[in-house]
């Protein structure tokens, strides 16, 4: 049976400071090559992944954390009611809090998340035109005809007033709050593209670094977890990929006996990464 293979973006294809590896990219056209069926899993926004991603040889597209599937025999999205959006805005104004709205060509955030988010990009020292992200104060710019996939508050969990977000999945850290449509996320996901395609867990493997990952353990008969994921995550995971990042990817698919290994120069290298800068 033809396999399955799922790759998040940011901390596993996607490094924070130098984007897209050229032995990432090698290994994930080898894999294309050899039939199998590839499919990127992310956090991101569709409007926010980045070109070289992008531009990669992927089949299925899984997300906003699994609100939107996008492949050749399954399109389905989970949507946020624009009321409750609506509600979740005229609060966050009221008290002041960082509000973004993830639709699927971009982010729509209004100036208190536009700095926010900035700052956290400052800390990351990661190039937002590479990344494909723009921080700007556009909230005024949303269409509220346009569907929203997530909601991230920039406010103290404890200030949300539970009928405020009733019915949502809520995730808490920090003073960050993700509101996501209910019962949602990459697991589920990947189990509607799994049954559209006709491949099982048994012949699926995922390969992640946060804990939004871990939602398609379940469903997957490899999960590899980056070496750099969290504790938890790569206590759950059958394989941890080796260091550094720009190389885990293709020594973990050759370790897999997915693709053999290929010696590519030093000059052909330089001349990719020459090639994308």
């Amino acid at each position: 049976m033809k396999k399955l293979l799922v790759f998040d973006v940011d901390g596993t294809l996607w490094h924070p400071f130098s984007g897209l590896s050229f032995a990432s990219e090698q290994a994930i056209k080898q894999l294309a090559e050899r039939g199998y069926h590839l499919c990127i899993a992310t956090g991101r926004t569709t409007g926010c992944i980045p070109d070289p991603i992008r531009n990669l040889p992927i089949h299925s597209w899984i997300t906003s954390d699994g609100a939107s599937i996008r492949s050749l025999f399954l399109q389905e999205d989970h949507t946020i009611d624009p009321v409750q959006v609506q509600n979740i805005c005229c609060k966050a104004e009221m008290k002041n809090w960082g509000v973004s709205l993830e639709c699927e060509d971009r982010l729509y955030m209004n100036e208190k998340a536009c700095m926010i988010y900035e700052s956290m990009n400052r800390m990351k020292k990661s190039d937002p035109d590479i990344e494909k992200i723009k921080y700007e104060n556009c909230f005024k710019k949303w269409d509220h005809t346009k569907p929203v996939f997530k909601i991230c508050l920039m406010a103290p969990s404890e200030e949300i007033e539970p009928e405020l977000v009733k019915g949502l999945d809520m995730l808490a850290a920090e003073n960050l709050v993700e509101l996501h449509p209910p019962g949602i996320h990459k697991g589920t996901a990947l189990k509607r593209l799994q049954q559209s395609l006709g491949i099982s867990a048994e012949y699926t493997v995922c390969f992640g670094d946060g804990l939004n990952d871990l939602a398609m353990r379940p469903a997957c008969s490899c999960f590899v977890a980056m070496a750099e994921a969290a504790g938890a995550v790569q206590e759950q995971a059958d394989v941890i990929a080796t260091r550094p990042m720009e190389l885990a990817i293709e020594q973990t698919v050759c370790d897999l006996g997915l693709i053999k290994k290929k010696e590519w120069s030093a000059a052909a290298r330089r001349q990719q990464e020459n090639i994308r800068v």
